[in-house]
């Protein structure tokens, strides 16, 4: 599904959140040991807590 250059004009938040989603969602869906999935969940947590700073910090509990 692709995001058309006017939504990313009117929606910069939203297309943010919902990319940084799908990253997640592709940590849980790919094959990958456990601690490369941490390390990808970290880095992710630190792009993500402008966005999420809630979960982000339960996450980083």
């Amino acid at each position: 599904m692709g995001i058309s250059p006017k939504s990313e004009k009117v929606l910069p938040k939203l297309i943010s959140m919902y990319q940084k989603l799908e990253l997640i969602r592709d940590i849980f869906d790919s094959p990958r040991t456990g601690n490369e999935a941490l390390w990808k969940i970290v880095k992710l947590t630190e792009l993500s807590y402008k966005d999420f700073p809630k979960s982000c910090q339960t996450i980083k509990i």
